[in-house]
């Protein structure tokens, strides 16, 4: 079955479902907020495949800094950087994965 695979469980996911976990995640962060958005399926065989998405949007005073803590952290956490702000695609984050990201997020936007 196509959903026991991550990759299509993702690029089938109603976009309904991706706003709502962006706005579970953001919920109680500082300086986030849910913002509609694009994301890129990539790979050799879809490279400019364009997926509506939602993206937590964080402001932060050293986005370059955040990115890399959230890369280095365990699991990592990859975000991207636009115009000064950290950016989380939700449509590449599972359901179970929610709690641990929100709780990442958290203790180094607070720190």
């Amino acid at each position: 079955e196509w959903r026991k695979i991550p990759t299509l469980r993702m690029i089938m996911e109603p976009v309904a479902i991706v706003k709502a976990r962006a706005e579970a995640i953001a919920a109680g962060l500082p300086h986030a907020t849910v913002k509609a958005g694009d994301g890129a399926i990539g790979g050799g065989s879809t490279p400019d495949q364009i997926l509506p998405t939602y993206v937590v949007q964080i402001e932060t005073g050293n986005a370059s800094k955040l990115e890399r803590e959230l890369r280095e952290n365990n699991p990592p956490i990859l975000v991207r950087i636009e115009k000064g702000c950290v950016l989380l695609d939700c449509r590449t984050i599972q359901d179970f994965e929610v709690l641990t990201v929100s709780a990442s997020l958290s203790a180094r936007i607070s720190a």
